[in-house]
């Protein structure tokens, strides 16, 4: 898409910046990119960020904050499969990939941020009320999710 055109003018950018102690605005970027990009190209960026010595001090710590959350909410999740096996389960996967799949289908990018909070959703009540916000909405920023 458009970021993956632009993302070395962006990262040559951010490598100019002087680093900043706490929430500069490199960090501040990172958490924009999480939040509009799909997870895929979240990765790829901290991959490449990764590459730029000069960006560590700041940028390194945002990505190494997202990745100790994913790592976390990774073994919170195959804990919760192991103990919470059955026909309930399968049904709340099955509610996800629907949500999912719908989004997918009208919008053709579908924020990181938004994947995450549809997947780790344990409510099949919630997102039943996702499903029919996914199916009724004509734009990502009418889903209040």
């Amino acid at each position: 898409g458009d970021f993956a055109r632009m993302e070395h003018k962006i990262i040559d950018f951010l490598s100019k910046l002087p680093p900043r102690p706490g929430l500069g605005i490199r960090i501040m970027f990172m958490n924009y990119i999480a939040q509009t990009q799909k997870r895929k190209t979240v990765e790829n960026f901290i991959k490449e960020i990764k590459t730029h010595k000069e960006m560590e001090v700041d940028m390194l710590t945002a990505a190494q904050v997202w990745e100790a959350r994913g790592e976390a909410r990774g073994e919170a999740r195959g804990e919760a499969r192991g103990e919470a096996r059955g026909e309930a389960r399968g049904k709340l996967e099955t509610a996800k990939d629907a949500v999912l799949e719908v989004l997918n289908l009208k919008f053709a990018e579908v924020p990181y941020l938004l994947e995450e909070k549809i997947s780790y959703c344990d409510s099949l009540k919630e997102l039943k009320k996702m499903l029919r916000k996914a199916i009724l909405s004509k734009s990502l920023n009418e889903l209040k999710f």
